[in-house]
């Protein structure tokens, strides 16, 4: 297989996460069709964080405006730092299933191959 790229590496780090916290919380190491509807964190970290920064200062400026009794930018800012507040908070998330999808078969397989792995192995060992 072809060295994966820093994009398929997340995905393939968060799958796996996903994959461990889904086989703790199951009781049992998760099936094919369970690894599949797992849903992953495709958001880079660095963009949520950008995100939590932005929220900050949407609010501080709501903040702001509301005491210079600027209403509407003030609930404008508000909503915005909701926004990107529930934006770092939540990120963006797809299932594994369409994250593949996107990719070729081979691919895929061997991204599918590398996930499934990493969970089993890691899973198999909390239940021996």
């Amino acid at each position: 297989m072809s060295e994966l790229t820093r994009q398929e590496e997340r995905i393939v780090r968060n799958a796996q996460r996903a994959g461990l916290r889904m086989g703790r919380r199951e009781g049992h190491v998760p099936t094919r069709e369970e690894m599949l509807k797992l849903k992953v964190q495709v958001a880079p970290a660095w963009a949520r964080w950008c995100s939590a920064v932005l929220a900050l200062a949407s609010a501080g400026g709501s903040w702001y405006t509301f005491s210079s009794e600027l209403y509407g930018w003030g609930f404008l800012l508000a909503a915005l730092a909701l926004l990107f507040f529930c934006f770092a908070i939540f990120g963006i998330r797809r299932t594994l299933s369409k994250i593949l999808d996107g990719l070729d078969a081979t691919h895929s397989a061997d991204l599918f191959g590398i996930i499934v792995e990493g969970v089993f192995s890691a899973v198999g060992a909390l239940f021996d």
